[in-house]
């Protein structure tokens, strides 16, 4: 610090002469082209990686939960979710399929809720093989079943907006709560049959569980199977089995958990079960 004389104000100098005054006059140097990088790197990534459209960018905003599931039955889109809820959803509609396509938040519409304009984004839509597509609403059973008789009403009003809007456009309606997703064993099997159909089940041992089914009994349990495949290739019994389900080759029992204690029916015919 120095004072040159009265009057004069105090400078911090700093290398090379300058002082404080003067760095802090300096404009500001823009990054030149740093927008035009982003929209590079948007363009280049794979439309199966992007997640949501909606959902894009994740910051430290969030006070909740929020992830990406990769869909099994689509190649490993990755279909995004606001809340553990809406994730065991994507869990559960990847283990029982029936669809072309998952979108996350696929657009905004307007509905009527007691006289008043509001505007409704679905979490997700099902484009559907032989059937209507679907627009699906997840929501907490505290929401739906409130404690506050008015606020529970005014749930329910909501609901048959959505029910209205979706008619007017054509969709069918599907709400979706712990009623119907957290119910077991059926989550966790799903969970499970997501795990063992990815990548890491190689066809050639696809191949060799189906000649091991060949020689195989018409039932028996998924230890029993991976007994007859053990001398050929050392692979987990469990996992092939549920790969071989997904190909619609057997059939393993649902009503309980997935377990080497599993019964596994034959499929004579496959036909790509539940694909």
């Amino acid at each position: 610090m120095s004072l040159d004389g009265e009057g004069e104000k105090l400078s911090t100098r700093y290398p090379g002469g300058r002082t404080a005054s003067h760095r802090a006059a300096k404009p500001a140097r823009r990054r030149p082209g740093r927008g035009a990088k982003v929209s590079r790197w948007k363009q280049k990534t794979h439309r199966l990686i992007k997640g949501a459209e909606a959902r894009k960018i994740r910051t430290g905003r969030h006070d909740h939960y929020v992830g990406d599931v990769p869909m099994t039955r689509l190649n490993g889109k990755l279909v995004s979710g606001d809340s553990l809820l809406e994730i065991d959803a994507l869990f559960l509609l990847d283990y029982d399929g029936g669809f072309e396509d998952v979108v996350a938040q696929p657009f905004t519409i307007e509905i009527e809720v007691r006289g008043r304009l509001r505007r409704w984004t679905p979490d997700f839509l099902i484009v559907r093989k032989d059937s209507q597509d679907e627009l699906v609403e997840v929501k907490i059973l505290s929401w739906l079943y409130h404690s506050d008789p008015t606020k529970a009403a005014l749930a329910r009003a909501r609901l048959d907006a959505l029910r209205s809007a979706c008619s007017r456009r054509g969709f069918s309606f599907m709400l979706l709560t712990e009623d119907e997703i957290r119910v077991e064993p059926r989550l966790y099997n799903a969970h499970i049959a997501h795990r063992h159909n990815g990548p890491l089940v190689s066809p050639s041992s696809v191949v060799i569980g189906l000649s091991a089914l060949a020689a195989a009994p018409a039932t028996l349990t998924i230890k029993e199977f991976a007994h007859l495949i053990a001398p050929l290739h050392p692979i987990f019994g469990l996992g092939l089995a549920v790969r071989l389900e997904r190909l619609g080759h057997i059939r393993i029992d649902r009503r309980t958990r997935y377990s080497l204690d599993s019964t596994i029916t034959k499929v004579t015919e496959p036909h790509g079960a539940r694909e």
